[in-house]
């Protein structure tokens, strides 16, 4: 796996880096590798193929039923939010939920002071854990996985994260809901998101923040990392408020020393939720989880851990002057 991983990542094109404030996202692009096709959530939720419903009346906190109607396979992301039934919830991990087909999925709570329906079933929330949330949660989930206690993100861990950032964004919510956080916010993540717009054939993002690695997403499809986009730079944009106002210019960010920092970490793996491989990568200073399926990285996505963010800057290389170098 970590062959393949290397050359996936290493295949994808550079584009020109974009940047507000300390803020500094590259775009990478795709080149045209095989996948196989699927729909994003939004995608199938806006065509009434997917249906993600509480498991009966009583519901369950840890878990949620989906009926996938489409033809296709669809793919719920790691932190996506959806919004609605007896609480809003975020998926623990990434599925690739299978065509024509009904599944039970590992989630966590984001609307601690909830438990009554306000709708038969979820929505589209529009909103991605933030990823230092995202990268805290794939350590838990990491070590829960080890002692087989499945896709277990730690409830409690998630209340309280979202609780702190209600108060480090002075954001009041009568349930709790991180949704909340993100509508109170809403104008001021659209302002710093518009500085960070989609590119066609576009399929992922390297992020950097005050020259430090700060997350990194990929999918498989353009297509689908198009739906995506705006929910995901979000999710990064509620982390690094304060970073955007920040004078800060960068002269380019460059991916290659994260993406050898993953492919040389210790990993593990076992069977998705859904379609496919569910594979770990774990390093000193950072984690990475992907999605393997039909010979296709699907998903793949990368956090300084939480405990070593200062030391990130480690992972910040100088800017290669030619493209082909990058090739292995």
């Amino acid at each position: 796996m970590h062959s393949k991983l290397q050359n996936w990542l290493f295949s994808f094109g550079l584009d020109k880096v974009q940047t507000y404030g300390a803020i500094a996202v590259l775009p990478l692009m795709s080149t045209n590798q095989a996948s196989p096709s699927y729909l994003s959530l939004s995608a199938a939720l806006a065509k009434g193929m997917i249906t993600i419903s509480e498991l009966g009346e009583g519901g369950r906190v840890p878990n949620l039923h989906v009926r996938n109607d489409s033809d296709l396979p669809v793919l719920l992301l790691d932190g996506e939010e959806m919004r609605g039934a007896k609480q809003n919830r975020i998926v623990n991990t990434t599925i690739l939920v299978a065509a024509k087909s009904e599944l039970v999925i590992p989630v966590s709570c984001t609307e601690a002071g909830r438990w009554h329906f306000n709708s038969p079933a979820f929505q589209e929330s529009g909103n991605v854990l933030s990823p230092k949330m995202r990268s805290s949660k794939l350590e838990r989930v990491n070590d829960s996985l080890r002692s087989n206690r499945g896709y277990d993100a730690n409830q409690s861990v998630v209340w309280n994260e979202i609780s702190n950032l209600q108060v480090s964004h002075q954001i009041h919510s009568g349930t709790s809901a991180m949704h909340d956080v993100f509508t109170g916010l809403a104008p001021k993540l659209e302002e710093l998101s518009s500085h960070f717009p989609c590119l066609e054939g576009q399929c992922g993002i390297y992020v950097e923040v005050n020259g430090k690695f700060a997350g990194l997403d990929l999918l498989s499809l353009p297509a689908v990392w198009k739906d995506v986009h705006a929910k995901i730079i979000r999710s990064y944009a509620i982390d690094f408020l304060r970073e955007a106002e920040s004078t800060q210019k960068h002269p380019g960010a460059n991916p290659d020393a994260v993406f050898k920092e993953i492919c040389a970490g210790k990993s593990f793996a076992g069977r998705s939720v859904g379609l496919g491989e569910d594979h770990r990568f774990e390093t000193e200073t950072l984690l990475a989880s992907a999605l393997y399926h039909e010979k296709s990285i699907i998903h793949l996505a990368a956090y300084p851990r939480a405990e070593h963010e200062e030391r990130a800057e480690d992972f910040t290389p100088r800017r290669r002057r030619v493209h082909a170098e990058r090739i292995i």
